[in-house]
C-alpha cells in the first residue's frame, strides 16, 4: 500500500463529500463517496505517480525546452486520456453500466477538459518547474481536491438536468 494511494483516496473522498455538502443535498450519496475513494486508492495516486516518473525518463532535463516539452506532453496527451479514464471509471465504480457511464461522459468530457486546460495549466507549469519531482504527485493531489469539488459539481448538475440520480464527481484528470 503506497502513501500516494492512501493520500489520493482521502483527497477524492473529501472532494466528493465537500461537493455534496456545497450542493445542499440533505442525504449523502455514500455510493459516490465510496466510488471516489476506491478510484483514488486504486488509480488516483498510482497513475500520476507513474506518469511523472515516466515523464522524467521520456523527456529528461531541466532546460526551458525540456520543460516546455514536458508540459505539452502532460497537457495534450496525458490530461485528455487521464480525464476520460477518471470520468468513466468513477461512473462504473458508482454502479453504472458501460452504456450509462458513456451517456454521462459525453456531455461533460469536453467542457471539463477545456476547463482543466484553462485553469490547471499554470499549476502544471509550477509543478514541473518549482516542485521537486518527489513531491509532484502530492502537489497535484492538493490541486486535485479543489478540482474534484468542481468536477463532482459539474457531474451532479449534468445528471440532474438529465433527471439522473444526482451522483457526481470526479477528480482531476490532471
Amino acid at each position: 500500500m503506497s502513501c500516494d494511494s492512501i493520500f489520493s483516496a482521502i483527497i477524492y473522498v473529501l472532494g466528493n463529500y465537500t461537493s455534496q455538502r456545497i450542493s445542499g443535498g440533505k442525504a449523502l450519496d455514500k455510493n459516490s463517496i465510496l466510488a471516489f475513494g476506491a478510484y483514488g486508492f486504486l488509480f488516483g495516486g498510482s497513475i500520476p505517480h507513474f506518469f511523472f516518473e515516466c515523464l522524467e525518463w521520456l523527456i529528461p532535463g531541466t532546460s526551458n525546452l525540456a520543460i516546455v516539452k514536458q508540459i505539452l506532453f502532460q497537457r495534450l496527451i496525458f490530461t485528455p486520456l487521464y480525464q476520460l479514464f477518471t470520468l468513466y471509471t468513477i461512473s462504473r465504480f458508482e454502479g453504472r453500466t458501460h452504456r450509462q457511464a458513456i451517456h454521462q461522459l459525453i456531455p461533460i468530457y469536453v467542457p471539463i477538459l477545456v476547463a482543466n486546460w484553462k485553469w490547471l495549466t499554470a499549476l502544471s507549469v509550477i509543478n514541473l518547474t518549482v516542485v521537486p519531482p518527489v513531491l509532484r504527485v502530492v502537489f497535484m493531489n492538493l490541486v486535485g481536491f479543489v478540482w474534484s469539488v468542481y468536477i463532482a459539481t459539474k457531474r451532479r448538475k449534468a445528471s440532474d438536468r438529465r433527471g439522473g440520480s444526482g451522483r457526481g464527481g470526479s477528480r482531476p484528470g490532471m
